[in-house]
């Protein structure tokens, strides 16, 4: 992964959205073998279940996005409501190789 934005903010710049505002993110890869990269998308809500030292904890259910485009790499979408969530994008390249991050956020009224 090269580099992986929500409106063009990384996952350092506190990313705050508004509830409903157009939410656009691009997830940039680089393959070596140049094949062809397969990308998808999850939204979860921020987890509330936070241990320490590797405990387990309750994975957030997967949230449905209200897709506004998406083509290789980007994703538009409608924010949802108010509340903490992250972003995950994945990409695979058709091989056993896939890369994985993710953007906390923050939606306001």
């Amino acid at each position: 992964i090269t580099s992986f934005t929500l409106n063009n903010k990384t996952a350092y710049d506190n990313v705050v959205v508004k509830e409903g505002s157009i939410v656009s993110a691009a997830l940039e890869i680089t393959d070596l073998e140049k094949d062809d990269i397969h990308y998808r998308w999850e939204l979860l809500k921020e987890s509330t279940s936070v241990q320490e030292g590797g405990d387990y904890e309750e994975r957030p259910k997967n949230l449905k996005i209200k897709t506004i485009k998406i083509s290789k790499g980007t994703l538009e979408f409608k924010a949802p409501k108010k509340g903490n969530y992250r972003l995950f994008g994945y990409a695979n390249d058709g091989h056993p190789h896939e890369a994985t991050a993710n953007i906390p956020f923050r939606v306001t009224e």
